[in-house]
């Protein structure tokens, strides 16, 4: 995905869903500079605290991860060691709303930007996610996949 024409209309990020090596990451990410993405999602699994950390001085790419992580606790590193622009807690996942606004505020305290997953755990988890993100200083966009907890069709 790059930013061409088209993106006049939409931002474009890449998503690997922590299928990199790290040494991969590192290469393909310089590869990736020339097309200004937003941002790189989950390139490798966001427990690997330091693969990110060798990941962030080799790469200007904004880096993304958080979706699949289940709490506050497992954020905080990424975002106090400031590994990653952008953090993605999934609603469901991450202890519903109250958790997610304090994700949300320690993210704002570093620098780092909002971007909830929005929910592949159904649309209650979903619109969920909308309701801090109208009050945050810190909201980027939120995740949106179509059909994502609708099923099959």
């Amino acid at each position: 995905m790059t930013r061409c024409p088209i993106t006049k209309v939409f931002d474009a990020g890449k998503i690997a869903n922590h299928a990199l090596q790290t040494s991969t990451k590192l290469n393909e990410s310089g590869t990736s500079e020339p097309y200004d993405l937003l941002f790189i999602e989950d390139s490798i699994a966001p427990e690997l605290v330091d693969q990110y950390a060798r990941i962030r001085q080799h790469v200007s790419v904004p880096l993304a991860a958080g979706e699949r992580m289940s709490s506050l606790w497992g954020m905080k590193n990424l975002i106090e060691r400031e590994l990653v622009d952008v953090i993605q807690p999934d609603t469901g996942r991450a202890g519903g709303l109250n958790q997610m606004k304090k994700i949300a505020a320690i993210a704002e305290a570093h620098g780092t930007m909002l971007a909830p997953h929005s929910g592949s755990l159904g649309p209650v988890a979903e619109f969920a996610a909308l309701h801090p993100m109208a009050s945050l200083p810190n909201a980027l966009m939120i995740e949106r996949v179509e059909n994502d907890w609708q099923g099959p069709q």
